[in-house]
């Protein structure tokens, strides 16, 4: 501002003003030549400068020429200048930036560990142009940076993805707007299920707005959605959640609610819409089979090589050491989880890894969840065991019938030896008839102790008896049940001798099989086939409630 004329521009060398000159000129100065210089050769000097000179030169240029500046360095220089510079005037020039450019960008910082410092820039540009830039980077920088986001503040980052769900609408083809919600459904996969309750939840609570997460779970992955499901029905938002299954289309909310776990399915249901729970409960018409019709002489087809059969996942091991025991929880730490909670969530079709990761994550969380599922599986199981019992009272005892001894046969000696008088035949048979009578009397007296009833016992019923017999025997011999060795008692593998265990042990043994029994019949009372080692698992849980903490 004073009265001094304006500074000559220093001359370029060889038609081309160098680095070092740049970095020795008044930044106006230096703004006045990049912005007349061709792109690569202003790119070249702004890599090349000092960072504070060229962060001073970008902030201070032309728009636009910044744009192209910006689109035309290399990803690690943009990262560095934006890490440097101001966040608005940076987040102005990056809203001008091709989104694909700026995916690029982001998925440099998450190489360079600069995720944080550009979080900060795209909350300051609009939420389109940060959904825009988030879906054109790969699907895990987009997850990464949805986690930070989320942790600074939770609605924006709902409002950014929202933005990212509804960015289809600006497609004018159909098939270009369903690639970009797959696009954005394969970005919230890589987000954390915890992350993404949160977020959706936050949506869902937004005004017109539970349809956006009703879209991408029409589209994401249906594990993924499943595990969503089952955390958000533990942590509640359950009026939330019914709004966003009655944006479902049938298919889906039949998919998603037949996967869930029964806890889940059981919390959810109070809530959920007359519409919602009639299509729940309709049972699906089968198609009508098309009628033939009829070509002329149509070329016999090879027949197609049947696809072998998916071997089915193992169930995976309850938490423990890799030798199959568990771990011994430390006293004092009430956020840690038990082993009966591992087991419920697990039951509630958990993974021991999404387990372990929540567990991590947020331990609070993990053990409010896992109680949860612990308390729903037990009540669960309550119900069905009561029905169980129900249903034994009604049925009689069958009424035992006296077993039909069959008439005896009697010879009359009298008229024998009137006809043969003195033939000595008839004192033979006499004697025949005696050895016989005495043996018919150790028969029946065998079969009256019960020492013959065994060929007249069902051979399938012994059978069963016994596979019934070797399943118990193998869940008390599981290593993930030696911790309760005080409760149920220690039986060699190759023994199914009882006799050395307490009292009270073989009680507690007895009261798992009777509890396992009636859930059993309660759960077939309902229409469910349940198998044997569930029905074992939750009477377990239910047997060991009163002594299951001074266990632990």
């Amino acid at each position: 501002d004073d009265d001094r004329p304006p500074r000559p521009r220093p001359p370029p060398v060889d038609d081309k003003v160098t680095p070092p000159e740049i970095e020795a000129m008044p930044v106006e100065d230096a703004v006045d030549i990049i912005e007349d210089i061709p792109v690569e050769d202003a790119v070249y000097l702004i890599e090349e400068v000092e960072l504070d000179v060229a962060v001073e030169i970008i902030e201070e240029i032309d728009l636009d020429v910044a744009v192209e500046i910006i689109e035309a360095a290399t990803e690690e220089t943009a990262v560095t200048i934006i890490v440097a510079a101001d966040v608005a005037v940076i987040a102005e020039i990056l809203e001008g930036v091709d989104e694909a450019e700026v995916g690029d960008i982001l998925d440099a910082a998450v190489e360079l560990a600069e995720i944080e410092a550009i979080a900060e820039v795209l909350f300051e540009m609009d939420e389109d142009s940060t959904a825009g830039a988030l879906l054109s980077a790969e699907p895990e920088t987009g997850a990464a940076f949805i986690e930070v986001l989320a942790e600074e503040d939770l609605h924006e980052t709902a409002m950014i993805v929202e933005a990212a769900i509804k960015l289809r609408a600006r497609e004018l083809d159909p098939e270009a707007g369903a690639a970009l919600l797959r696009r954005t459904a394969e970005m919230l996969e890589e987000v954390s299920v915890e992350s993404l309750v949160d977020i959706f939840l936050m949506i869902a609570g937004l005004p017109d707005t539970p349809s956006s997460v009703a879209d991408v779970f029409e589209v994401m992955e249906l594990g993924k959605v499943v595990k969503v499901i089952d955390l958000w029905a533990s942590l509640g938002g359950l009026e939330e959640m019914a709004e966003v299954f009655g944006y479902l289309t049938n298919e889906t909310l039949l998919n998603i609610y037949s996967s869930v776990s029964t806890v889940s399915q059981d919390t959810i249901f109070p809530y959920l819409s007359e519409e919602t729970v009639a299509i729940i409960e309709t049972e699906p018409e089968p198609e009508p089979e098309p009628e033939p019709v009829p070509e002329p002489e149509p070329e016999p087809k090879p027949e197609p090589k049947p696809e072998p059969e998916p071997e089915p996942e193992p169930e995976p091991e309850p938490a423990g050491k890799e030798d199959g025991k568990p771990e011994p929880e430390p006293a004092g730490d009430e956020s840690k989880l038990t082993q009966a909670e591992i087991r419920a969530a697990i039951h509630c079709k958990w993974s021991q890894e999404d387990i372990e990761e929540l567990a991590k994550a947020n331990p609070v969380l993990a053990k409010k969840t896992c109680a949860k599922f612990l308390e729903s599986t037990n009540d669960l199981s309550k119900k069905f065991s009561e029905l169980g019992k129900a249903q034994v009272k009604k049925e009689p005892e069958p009424k035992v019938e006296p077993e039909s001894k069959p008439e005896k046969k009697t010879i009359d000696f009298t008229a024998l030896e009137k006809e043969y008088k003195d033939d000595p035949i008839v004192e033979v048979l006499k004697q025949v008839v005696e050895q016989n009578n005495t043996l018919t009397g150790e028969v029946e007296t065998l079969r009256s102790s019960g020492s013959l009833n065994e060929s007249k016992v069902d051979k399938a019923q012994v059978q069963e008896d016994a596979a019934i017999a070797q399943q118990i025997d193998g869940f008390f011999n599981r290593p993930d049940i030696t911790e309760y060795e005080d409760v149920y008692g220690k039986v060699e593998k190759d023994s199914k001798d009882w006799d050395d265990l307490t009292q009270g042990q073989v009680k507690k043994r007895w009261s798992l099989v009777e509890q396992a029994n009636l859930i059993l019949l309660g759960a077939q009372q309902q229409g469910m086939e349940m198998p044997m080692d569930e029905a074992f698992e939750r009477a377990h849980l239910l047997v060991t409630e009163d002594v299951r903490e001074q266990t632990i």
